[in-house]
């Protein structure tokens, strides 16, 4: 008699906790962000953990596309507004746009609530602006790609 090995059941697809998706984990991220800006009990975010849980929701709210992009596509056009050679501030890059989001979150101490949105916005411009905020988002997206996105 040959039985057969029994299938495999848990990590076997490599996803820790299954195949979350892009959008799945954007809403989980999400959710995280909105019980840690209220900081109901003993776990509310400062502003840096806002900014920085922002700033991979953010990314992940541009690879999720769909409803999940209209952060992105919000920021992208206000940063419209200001970029290229003949904006208003002169030729303003996006790479300044988001350098200039990610310093008023980090050292402009908002609070957590403002933190993660501009952290969000950030995020968003992350792909876009390329450099150092690309590799950022290179390695957020490779990440969760462990995750099931």
């Amino acid at each position: 008699m040959n039985s057969a090995a029994p299938a495999m059941t848990g990590l076997g697809d490599g996803h820790i906790f299954g195949a979350l998706g892009a959008g799945g984990i954007a809403f989980v991220l999400t959710v995280g962000l909105v019980l840690g800006v209220r900081g109901k009990g003993n776990h509310r975010f400062s502003h840096e953990h806002a900014g920085v849980l922002g700033f991979i929701t953010g990314t992940l709210y541009t690879a999720a596309g769909q409803l999940w992009a209209a952060p992105q596509n919000l920021t992208d056009s206000l940063a419209a507004t200001v970029t290229g050679p003949d904006g208003p501030l002169g030729d303003v890059g996006m790479g300044a746009v988001a350098l200039g989001l990610f310093l008023w979150w980090w050292l402009g101490k908002p609070r957590p609530a403002k933190a993660a949105l501009l952290g969000v916005a950030s995020g968003s411009l992350a792909a876009a602006a390329g450099g150092a905020f690309g590799i950022a988002s290179a390695l957020v997206l490779t990440l969760a790609g462990h995750f099931g996105a």
